[in-house]
C-alpha cells in the first residue's frame, strides 16, 4: 500500500524536486545572546500534536524505529507567510507555472525551520515546503483502499481530493502533515499560509475531512528502500503569528543565554 502522501504528492517527489534537506549544526562557544525583539517580518509557527494509528514498515534501523501505534509525535513548523518571500514553487506538471490542468503545487518556502520529535529524539529542518492540491482524483485502487481506510467509509474512485500541509525533510528522513478533504476545500492552487480550517485542530465536517501526519524514511543511495513509514492523526494544531499583539500589548522580548561550562 502506498504511504498517505503519495495519494496528492509523494514524498519521493520532493525529494525528486528539491532533495532532502539537511540539519543545521550550531557550535557555541563561550556565552551567545540571542534576542527576539519587534521584527520587520512575520513569521508563522503551526504546531501540532498526534497519535500514530499505523506503522507501515519498520526495519529496524530508522530514526524512530520501534514506534507503536498509540505513541505520540509533535512537531512545529515556522515559516514566513508573505507569498512575494517563498523560494520559488513546483507544480503537478513539472513547471513552475501554475495552470489550469495542474493538480497540486509545492511551494519551498523561505526563511523557515521545522521540528518533529517522538520525546526522545527530535530532529531539526531548516528547509521547508507547503504542498496544496485541489480536485485530485484518486483514481488508483490502492490510494482509494488507503483513503477509504482512513476515513472509515467506502469512497470511490475518482473521488476528488483538496489537501494542505507543510512538511520538511532531514537526511532521509521526511515528514508531511495532510489537512485532506473529500469535500470542496479551496478552489485553487494559490499560497495559503495558514491551515484550511479554524481552529486548525477542528474539521469543517469530520465526516468528510481529516487532519493526518506521516512520517517515512529511506536508506538512501544506491537502493532508496524505505526503511520506515507510519502515520497518525493529529488531534492538537494551533497556529501562532509573530506580529499578534498580547492582550497587555506588550511585545515579548525572548533572551537566551548559552553557556560553556568548560571555559574558563
Amino acid at each position: 500500500m502506498r504511504a498517505f502522501s503519495q495519494t496528492f504528492l509523494p514524498l519521493s517527489a520532493v525529494a525528486n524536486i528539491r532533495g532532502f534537506k539537511s540539519i543545521a549544526v550550531a557550535l557555541c562557544f563561550g556565552i551567545a545572546i540571542c534576542l527576539t525583539g519587534i521584527a520587520n517580518a512575520e513569521t508563522v509557527t503551526y504546531s501540532w500534536t498526534g497519535t500514530i494509528v499505523d506503522v507501515l514498515i519498520d526495519d529496524g534501523t530508522g530514526t524512530y524505529t520501534g514506534t507503536q501505534v498509540g505513541d505520540t509525535f509533535s512537531g512545529t513548523f515556522t515559516y514566513d507567510p508573505d507569498e512575494a518571500n517563498i523560494d520559488g514553487f513546483d507544480t503537478s506538471d513539472g513547471d513552475s507555472v501554475i495552470e489550469p490542468g495542474d493538480v497540486w503545487v509545492e511551494y519551498f518556502l523561505g526563511s523557515d525551520s521545522g521540528t518533529i520529535t517522538d520525546g526522545m529524539t527530535e530532529l531539526i529542518a531548516t528547509e521547508l515546503d507547503l504542498s496544496i492540491t485541489t480536485n485530485y482524483p484518486i483514481d488508483d485502487p490502492e490510494d482509494q483502499e488507503f483513503i477509504s481506510n482512513l476515513f472509515g467509509k467506502e469512497v470511490p474512485l475518482g473521488t476528488l481530493l483538496d489537501s494542505w500541509g507543510p512538511g520538511f525533510g532531514v537526511g532521509n528522513f521526511g515528514i508531511e502533515i495532510g489537512y485532506a478533504s473529500l469535500v470542496n476545500m479551496q478552489d485553487d492552487l494559490s499560497f495559503r499560509p495558514n491551515p484550511p480550517w479554524s481552529p486548525p485542530g477542528s474539521p469543517d465536517d469530520p465526516d468528510n475531512q481529516i487532519a493526518i501526519f506521516e512520517i517515512d524514511e529511506e536508506d538512501g543511495p544506491p537502493t532508496h528502500n524505505e526503511t520506515f513509514s507510519a502515520y497518525g492523526i493529529i488531534t492538537m494544531a494551533q497556529v501562532q503569528h509573530s506580529n499578534d499583539v498580547p492582550p497587555d500589548g506588550k511585545v515579548p522580548v525572548a533572551i537566551t543565554i548559552l553557556l560553556n561550562e568548560d571555559e574558563e
